[in-house]
This record gives C-alpha cells, structure tokens and sequence, in this order.
C-alpha cells in the first residue's frame, strides 16, 4: 500500500470507504505457464516443487496489482470534475481532501484504541478476535461511508470518464506478465468501486472480476452498487471459489496487500502477502498471524521435493496463521511457475 493523500502518509487500505477517500481459476492443474501472451498453452513442470497442482489463484488489486490505490481517481471520472472550469475542479479537490483528512485521522484513532484493547497472543492466531476486531473497523469505515455518499463528489461519474482514468492507474512491475503466463484459473476479488476499471487496467479475458460497480442511467452513474465491502464479504467470495472448484485437486492461493485481505489470505493454502504495509503487520501480529519470506516456501519445497503438495496442504495457511511475504510479483512468478520464470517487465 502507497501514497494516499497530498501530505499524508497512509500505509494501509481496508473498506471501500477508504476506496473512497483515498487519493492517488475451473480446470485444476500442474503449475503451466504460456510461452508468450498471443501463444497457445504449453506446459511446463514446477521444477521448484515438482507435481504441485493449483485449483486457482485470487488475489486483490488496489495495492496488491497498482503501485497506489485508485480511489481518488473516481471523483475524477465524473463530468463536473473533466468538464468544469479550473475553480470547479479546485473546489473538488478541497472537498475530497477534507474528507480524506477526516477519515485518515478517524481510522486511525479507531486501529490505535482496538489494538490497545487486544490481549497479547499466547496461543498462536486467534482467528475469532480478527474477526471482531475487523468487524469493529469496518463499522467505523461503514459509518463515514454515508458522508461520502451525501457528498455527491461521485455523482456522475461516466463510463468514458473511468476509461480515461484507467490510464492514469500504475501495476506493480511484473503483475500483468505473470498473470498473462498463468495457466489456470484467475480472479480478482477486491473491494474497488469499478469492475470497469479493474478490467480495463488488467486487460486479460482470462481474469474473472469481483468487485463492486457503478450503477449508471443517462450516461452518468448516481451510486454504486456494493457487493464487496468488509472483509468477511472478501472472505465469502473466496469461499464461494472453493466450492466452485471443490472437486479439483489442488491448492488455493491468494494474494493481497492489506488488513482488508487478511481473512482470504488466511482462508487460503498459500496466503501471499505483498508489499510493506505497516499496519497490516501490526495487525498480524496482535492476533498470532506470522509472517515470513516467500523465499521460506521456496526453501521448504526444495526440502521436501515431490511430496512438496502433500506437506503444503497438511501445513495449510488457514491452519497455522502462516503469511507469505514479497515484494515482488517476480518472486510470486518464481515459485508459482519455477526458477525459469522471465517476467516480460
């Protein structure tokens, strides 16, 4: 997680309030990868962990494919904003920025006093209390919501005005060219306002989407519409994923950057955390959440060589509160297509 506001240092995302405020896989198989992204699927073994089997791959997006979160682009997306004369426009961007400084210092407030509150882990995770605590932020979050919403700042925003905005949006290095040498099932399950964006910033048909939309009429959009907005709903959508592909054999992955994610990240076999989010790791570790370096996993397969799916799924992340940390989608492209992996980036 990067930058948010002009003079404010977020290091964390969650709700799609923040989404608000915020500036600036059904065949199940051995790991393959494309030759190239026009080439028909050719695959090759894991050497890394021979015989691994994925039944997919989720992962978010805000923070976890984007170098920033996209959030403050969307008032930017609507015609007051891309039609109106310069003081229009200043005007905009006061009112977004005193919303996100009210929001910043509030979440804020709200992490410091839950955290306070939360006993030392003795026990290992402590899944129940995250799920409170979660549940806690997310009422804060869901509170400032409604001022956002009365705000009117995203009233209007158009179909072109979220393509033009699309280009403004940064990937991680390395996101797109793995995702496009993956083959098996991909999705994004994220809390962004715009299914829209997301596909238009990835452009893979192969990567399914969930997210939450815009509603449009007359060209112009007057709310949007909230499937996804609190972690459990995050975590119900991964779930829905599993039982989607209950009967292939294989191992769950996903991918995320923030607080928001950690329910699905702990739902999966191998949870993958990227980045340095600093209240995600504060966060982990009040509630017995480890997190250690994707290269751990990378060792660990090394070590146990073709039984390397029998030990994963036996050491399942859900079962131990085991994170796997990165910076780099070339390191995620290491282990999940081997040590010949070539980002295109």
């Amino acid at each position: 997680m990067h930058g948010c506001f002009p003079n404010y240092n977020c290091a964390w995302k969650l709700y799609p309030l923040y989404y608000f405020i915020i500036f600036n896989v059904t065949m199940g198989s051995t790991i393959m990868a494309l030759d190239s992204p026009s080439s028909s699927h050719s695959g090759h073994d894991n050497t890394l962990c021979q015989g691994i089997k994925l039944k997919f791959v989720a992962f978010d997006f805000d923070g976890t494919c984007t170098t920033k979160d996209t959030t403050g682009l969307y008032y930017k997306a609507t015609d007051q904003y891309r039609d109106g004369p310069e003081n229009v426009t200043q005007t905009l961007d006061k009112k977004w920025g005193e919303l996100g400084k009210t929001y910043f210092e509030g979440h804020t407030a709200t992490i410091s006093k839950l955290l306070q509150e939360t006993p030392d882990p003795i026990h290992g995770l402590n899944i129940k209390s995250l799920k409170e605590f979660l549940s806690e932020v997310y009422e804060f979050d869901s509170s400032c919501t409604k001022r956002v919403d009365d705000s009117k700042l995203l009233a209007g925003v158009t179909k072109e005005g979220i393509k033009q905005v699309s280009k403004l949006v940064e990937l991680r290095p390395g996101c797109t060219s793995l995702l496009n040498k993956l083959d098996l099932p991909l999705h994004v399950i994220s809390f962004n306002w715009s299914e829209d964006l997301i596909k238009n910033v990835i452009s893979l048909k192969h990567v399914e989407v969930s997210a939450n939309d815009f509603q449009y009429y007359n060209n112009g959009s007057r709310y949007v519409g909230r499937k996804l907005s609190s972690p459990q709903d995050k975590e119900n959508e991964f779930i829905k994923l599993m039982q989607r592909h209950a009967e292939i054999d294989g191992l769950t992955v996903f991918i995320g950057d923030s607080i928001g994610d950690l329910l699905p990240l702990l739902k999966a076999n191998i949870g993958i955390v990227i980045g340095n989010n600093l209240e995600l790791r504060k966060v982990a570790a009040a509630f017995g959440i480890k997190l250690v370096p994707l290269t751990d996993f990378h060792s660990s397969c090394l070590i146990v060589g073709n039984r390397c799916q029998e030990e994963m799924t036996s050491c399942a992340t859900r079962q131990h509160g085991k994170l796997y940390a990165t910076n780099s989608w070339d390191e995620i492209g290491s282990l999940l297509i081997g040590p010949h992996y070539e980002s295109d980036s």
